[in-house]
């Protein structure tokens, strides 16, 4: 009897752990889309401001 109370548990702690490792891994991708957003706004801000001056 403990020892099913126990694999129950772990199962439990498992998918827990599973879990928290998912977050882990994948709650970097909004920060590095919000950088990648923002490089593509900074070049395109650069290419407008230098297009004018380099033609000068």
């Amino acid at each position: 009897m403990a020892s099913a109370a126990s694999a129950e548990g772990h199962s439990a702690w498992e998918q827990g752990n599973c879990a928290i490792a998912d977050v882990t891994r994948w709650g970097w991708l909004p920060a590095l889309s919000g950088v990648a957003v923002a490089a593509e706004h900074a070049a395109r801000a650069h290419r407008e401001s230098a297009a004018p001056a380099g033609g000068e």
